[in-house]
C-alpha cells in the first residue's frame, strides 16, 4: 500500500499496543509460573482455581489484543483492526463492569482473597508477608509449630518478632489505604482504552479511505 497512513498517531498507536502486547505475556507468563510452581496444573481443569483462570485470562486477551494492534497498524490489516475494536471495546465493558460491580458488593469483595492466597506460590505469599508484615492467612498459627516461614519474622529474625497479623486482614487494610490509587489506576487504565478505541477507528478509516482512493 506504500507509506503508512497512521503517521504520527499511528506510531503512538502501535507503541501502546507494543507495551499492551508485552503486558499480556508478562501476565500469562506469571499466571503459568503459578500454575506450575503451586502444583495446581492436574487440578486445571477442576473449575475451583478461580484466581489462577482470572489471571491467565487477562493476559490471554491483553495478549491478543496488543498483537492484534500491532499487525493491525502495521500491516494496515482492516480485518485485524475490526477485531481489535471489538475485544477492546468488550475489554471495556468488562472493566466498567467490574467497577461497578465492586462498588456494589464492596462488602463481599474481600472473600477473593482466600481464593488468591491458596492459589499463590510460596514465593508470593513470602513476599506478601514481607511487605504488608503479616503471617498466615488468617495468623501465624495457620503454620504448624516449628514451621512458620522466614517471612514472618520482622528484622530481629526471633521468635518475639513474628508478624501477629493475618495476611486476610493486612490485604484488606492495604486495599483500604490505598483506595486513591487503585482509583486512579483504574481511571487511567481506562483512559488508554478509550483513547487506543479512538485512535484505532481514526486509523481503520483512514485505512478504508487510502483503499477506496487506491481502487478508484
Amino acid at each position: 500500500m506504500g507509506k503508512r497512513v497512521g503517521g504520527c498517531c499511528g506510531n503512538i498507536f502501535l507503541l501502546l499496543n507494543f507495551l499492551l502486547w508485552l503486558v499480556g505475556l508478562a501476565t500469562l507468563g506469571y499466571g503459568i509460573w503459578i500454575l506450575v510452581t503451586t502444583g495446581n496444573v492436574s487440578n486445571f481443569l477442576s473449575g475451583s482455581l478461580v484466581f489462577t483462570y482470572s489471571f491467565l485470562g487477562v493476559g490471554l486477551l491483553l495478549t491478543i489484543i496488543g498483537l492484534l494492534g500491532c499487525i493491525g497498524g502495521c500491516a494496515e490489516s482492516t480485518c485485524c483492526l475490526k477485531a481489535y475494536i471489538g475485544l477492546l471495546t468488550f475489554l471495556l465493558i468488562v472493566d466498567i463492569g467490574i467497577g461497578i460491580a465492586a462498588g456494589v458488593m464492596k462488602d463481599q469483595v474481600f472473600t477473593v482473597t482466600e481464593h488468591l492466597w491458596d492459589e499463590v506460590n510460596s514465593d508470593t505469599k513470602a513476599q506478601i508477608q514481607k511487605e504488608l508484615k503479616c503471617c498466615g492467612y488468617s495468623s501465624p498459627l495457620d503454620y504448624g509449630v516449628g514451621s512458620v516461614p522466614s517471612s514472618c519474622f520482622g528484622e530481629e529474625n526471633v521468635a518475639t518478632s513474628i508478624f501477629q497479623t493475618g495476611c486476610q486482614a493486612a490485604m484488606e487494610t492495604w486495599v483500604h489505604d490505598n483506595t486513591p490509587i487503585w482509583a486512579s489506576v483504574l481511571a487511567s487504565v481506562l483512559f488508554v482504552q478509550i483513547a487506543s478505541t479512538i485512535a484505532s477507528c481514526m486509523t481503520l478509516k483512514k485505512v478504508e479511505d487510502a483503499m477506496r482512493v487506491g481502487i478508484a
